[in-house]
C-alpha cells in the first residue's frame, strides 16, 4: 500500500513537471527566475521542485487551469523581495484553449474551494485580492479616486471569483 501511494505521488509530480514545460516561456522564467532568488535568499535545494506552487485543476465547462502560486514555489517558504512582498503573493491563473495556455487571473492571496475527490480536481470557486486598480475590480473606479496612482496597493478589493465558462465574475466579499 505504502508503494502504491509512493508511486501514485512520483506519477504527480511527474505530470506537474510536465505541465510546468507546457507553460509559457515567460512563465517558466519568472518561476525559474523567484526560485533562484528564494536560494540567494538561503532557501534550501531540496524544499525546491517542479511542481511546487503549481495546481491543476478543472473550470466549468472542462476547461483545464493552473494556478501559479508565488507563495508556494519556493516549497511554501514565503520571502519578501523574493517571491512575496509586504501586501502579500501573487497569484495567476492561466487556462488552457486551442492548444495554448492565457493568463486569466491575477491577485494577491487566495483561497479555493474545490472538489478534491474527483479524478482531475474541479474548482468550484476562489477567494482572491485583487489589485485595487484591477479592472475586474468591482470597486476599481472609487479606489482610483481615493487612492490615485497607488490604488493598486491601497485599495481593496477582496472579492469571491467563479468561473462562468468563459471568465472570471467577481462578487465582492462583504
Amino acid at each position: 500500500m505504502l508503494l502504491a501511494a509512493a508511486f501514485a505521488a512520483v506519477l504527480a509530480t511527474a505530470a506537474n513537471a510536465e505541465m510546468l514545460q507546457t507553460l509559457p516561456k515567460q512563465v517558466q522564467k519568472e518561476i525559474t527566475e523567484t526560485r533562484a532568488a528564494c536560494r540567494d535568499m538561503g532557501m534550501r535545494d531540496d524544499a525546491i521542485y517542479d511542481d511546487v506552487g503549481l495546481t491543476s485543476f478543472i473550470l466549468l465547462g472542462g476547461i483545464n487551469a493552473v494556478i501559479v502560486d508565488n507563495g508556494e514555489i519556493c516549497g511554501g517558504e514565503r520571502m519578501k523581495g523574493a517571491n512575496c512582498a509586504t501586501g502579500g503573493c501573487v497569484v495567476m491563473v492561466y487556462v488552457r484553449a486551442r492548444g495554448s495556455w492565457k493568463k486569466v487571473l491575477t491577485a494577491r492571496n487566495h483561497f479555493i474551494s474545490a472538489d478534491w475527490t474527483k479524478e482531475q480536481t474541479e474548482l468550484r470557486l476562489m477567494v482572491v485580492s485583487l489589485y485595487g486598480d484591477a479592472p475586474e475590480c468591482p470597486v476599481r473606479a472609487a479606489n482610483l479616486r481615493a487612492y490615485g496612482p497607488t490604488a493598486w496597493k491601497h485599495g481593496m478589493c477582496d472579492v469571491v471569483a467563479r468561473w462562468d465558462g468563459n471568465k472570471f465574475v467577481y462578487t465582492m466579499l462583504q
